[in-house]
C-alpha cells in the first residue's frame, strides 16, 4: 500500500455506515426469514470482550462527499466536504444544543439524519434530517430517551423512519409513521437469542437490501459474532463465527451495510490478547469472512477509551486509538492494515474523504477557547495544515 497520503481503495466506494436505501416498508427489527439463517450453536463462556466506545468524532463518506463531526469548544460541529472539493465548510443543523454530541446517519437519496445526544437541561433526543446534501436541516421529531453515545447508535429507514440504541446500549426502538414504534430490550433479546451470550448493544445499521434493521453487540460466549435481526420473538443470529474466532469473545465497534454485504469490525479477545478484525458477510452467505488482525495497544500504553472507528466505504475501516498512536487504515478484505503517520498535537477527531480511486485522510485539531478548527491532510511527508476553519462559539452551528 502506498504511504503518499492517498491510500488506493480496493473496492467501488459506497455510503459510509449504510448503502443507499431504496422505499420499501419499515417493519420494526425486521428481517425477511429467508435471509436469516439459523442461529448457530453457541460455544462456552469466556471472558466477555472489552466494549469499548468509539468516539462520537468521526466521519461518514457518500458518494457527494463527507460529513464529518468535530468537538470545538463546548459544543460540536458538522463539517462537509463535497466530493472533488478541498475545502471544508461548516454544516451544523441550527437552533439545538449539541454540547452532548452529534450522531449522523446516511439516509435515502443522498441525504442525512442527525441525533443530539441529551446533556446538561436537554433530557430527550432531537432529529434533525436533510433530504440531500444540498439541502436545509430541517427539525424531524425526537426521540424521548438518552441515545447511546456512539457514531452506530443510529440508524436511517426510508421517508422519516429510523432505528436507534437507547439507555446505555440497553435498548433497541424503531419508530416511524407507518409503523409506529416497537422496542426491544436486551432482557427480550438475551431470551429470543438463547446462549448468544449478549452482554450490550453497539450498533444498528439499516440495510437496503434487507429492508430492516441489522443490530450487533457484545457477547461473552467464545465463537459468536453478535448480529442479528428479524421480526419481534424471532431474532436470531445472522451467520455463524469463523474457525478463527471459536476460541475467542467479539464485541462489535462498528457495522455497515452495502448492496452485496454487511461488514462490521470486531474487538476479538482470545488467549494473546485483544485485536481488532474487519469481517465481511456477503449476501447469501452463512459464515462471516475475517481480514488480517490488528494488535489493540494496551491500556497502559494508550487509553482505549473513545477510540474513533470510520467506516470509509466499501470494505475499508479506519482507527485511531489516540494520542501518539499510528493511524491504521485497511482497505479490502485481504488487505490487511497498514499504519500511517500519528495525527498532528490536538486532534480530535478524523475523517476518511473520496479522492476518486483513493482515500484521503484528515485531522481536526481545535484548542481550548478558540473559534477556529486547524484541519490537516495526510501527505507523503506527514500532516500538512490545509485550512483553518472559523466556527461560531455558540449552540447549534
Amino acid at each position: 500500500m502506498s504511504r503518499s497520503g492517498r491510500i488506493p481503495f480496493a473496492a467501488s466506494l459506497r455510503s459510509g455506515r449504510a448503502g443507499l436505501l431504496t422505499a420499501g416498508a419499515l417493519t420494526a427489527l425486521a428481517l425477511s426469514a429467508a435471509a436469516c439463517s439459523n442461529s448457530p450453536a453457541p460455544a462456552s463462556t469466556g471472558t466477555p470482550a472489552e466494549v469499548l466506545r468509539p468516539s462520537l468524532a468521526t466521519s461518514l463518506v457518500t458518494k457527494q462527499g463527507t460529513f464529518a463531526t468535530v468537538p470545538t469548544t463546548g459544543y460540536w460541529q458538522v463539517l462537509f466536504l463535497a466530493s472533488g472539493t478541498a475545502r471544508w465548510k461548516l454544516d451544523t443543523p441550527p437552533g439545538v444544543a449539541d454540547n452532548g454530541g452529534v450522531v449522523l446517519a446516511p439516509a435515502a437519496n443522498a441525504g442525512m439524519l442527525a441525533a443530539f445526544r441529551p446533556s446538561e437541561r436537554l433530557t430527550y433526543t432531537p432529529l434533525a434530517r436533510k433530504a440531500s446534501v444540498t439541502a436545509r436541516w430541517r427539525a424531524a421529531g425526537i426521540i424521548e430517551s438518552d441515545l447511546e453515545s456512539s457514531p452506530a447508535a443510529l440508524a436511517a429507514g426510508p421517508g422519516s423512519e429510523y432505528a436507534a440504541l437507547l439507555g446505555g446500549g440497553t435498548e433497541a426502538r424503531a419508530a416511524g409513521p407507518r409503523t409506529g414504534s416497537a422496542t426491544e430490550s436486551i432482557q427480550s433479546l438475551r431470551t429470543t437469542l438463547g446462549g448468544a451470550g449478549l452482554t450490550r448493544l453497539t450498533a444498528v445499521v439499516w440495510s437496503s437490501r434487507l429492508r430492516a434493521a441489522v443490530l450487533a453487540g457484545a457477547s461473552s460466549r467464545k465463537g459468536v459474532v453478535p448480529v442479528f435481526a428479524g421480526p419481534p420473538g424471532k431474532i436470531a443470529l445472522l451467520a455463524a463465527a469463523p474457525r478463527s474466532l471459536q476460541g475467542s469473545t467479539v464485541a462489535v465497534l462498528d457495522l455497515s451495510s452495502g448492496s452485496a454485504a454487511l461488514s462490521a469490525l470486531l474487538v476479538v479477545s482470545g488467549a494473546h490478547g485483544q485485536v481488532l478484525e474487519a469481517a465481511y458477510l456477503p449476501s447469501g452467505s452463512t459464515s462471516w469472512s475475517v481480514g488480517r488482525p490488528v494488535a489493540l495497544p494496551k491500556a497502559s500504553d494508550t487509553p482505549l477509551t473513545e477510540p474513533f472507528v470510520e467506516h470509509a466505504g466499501g470494505t475499508g475501516w479506519v482507527y485511531w486509538a489516540g494520542g501518539g498512536a499510528p493511524v491504521d487504515v485497511t482497505t479490502g478484505v485481504n488487505a490487511g492494515w497498514t499504519s500511517y503517520a500519528s495525527p498532528p498535537t490536538h486532534t480530535s477527531g478524523l475523517a476518511a474523504a473520496a479522492s476518486g480511486d483513493y482515500l484521503q485522510l484528515y485531522a481536526f485539531a481545535t484548542r481550548n477557547g478558540s473559534d477556529i478548527v486547524e484541519i490537516y491532510r495526510l501527505e507523503s511527508d506527514g500532516w500538512s495544515i490545509s485550512q483553518a476553519l472559523s466556527v461560531p462559539l455558540a449552540l447549534g452551528g
